[in-house]
């Protein structure tokens, strides 16, 4: 589901020294190709759980996605949990199904921000690729280099392993 709308360039201001002028920019990038439109777009998503091999369930009560795109920039909502092993996942944890792919130049992330409970070892943290449409999972100890989470530093059980996050990272689907 997605709905679209249009910010009138004029309207908002833009060309001229307000801070909403300011922000619009930064957005937009390049003013002068929007033709006097930005496009914001809003819609919903389904995160899902991908492993090298085999899979883990979704607890379908906590698995929700939402996202608003303004110009190329992409502000995505999301919360997604385990239920139970489905076939023995093996190999690094990803969220995958964003629904517009990471640029490929960098910065590539604006900001994110997560909640994660129910993991076996340390909390885990994001990164994305770029042109890709997946997160990957990464958990970090005190004093040591991150390394991937799999499932096995995943815990078992219904409603575990649950992130929560927020994004905002730039697309080329403008």
């Amino acid at each position: 589901m997605q709905s679209k709308n249009f910010i009138s360039a004029d309207k908002a201001g833009i060309g001229g020294t307000d801070d909403l002028s300011a922000l619009l920019a930064g957005i937009a990038g390049d003013i002068t190709a929007l033709q006097g439109r930005i496009e914001v777009t809003t819609g919903t998503w389904s995160p899902q759980w991908v492993f090298t091999s085999g899979s883990w369930d979704v607890f379908d009560g906590l698995t929700a996605g939402k996202y608003t795109k303004i110009g190329n920039l992409v502000i995505l909502h999301f919360a997604i949990a385990t239920s139970s092993t489905n076939s023995s996942p093996s190999g690094s944890a990803r969220i995958t199904n964003l629904p517009f792919a990471v640029q490929t130049q960098v910065p590539n992330v604006a900001a994110c921000a997560v909640y994660a409970t129910g993991f076996s070892t340390a909390f885990p943290n994001i990164a994305m690729a770029q042109n890709s449409t997946e997160i990957s999972l990464y958990r970090t100890e005190p004093n040591a280099e991150p390394t991937a989470v799999t499932a096995t530093t995943m815990a078992a059980g219904a409603g575990q392993n649950f992130v929560r996050g927020c994004l905002m990272y730039y697309t080329p689907d403008a």
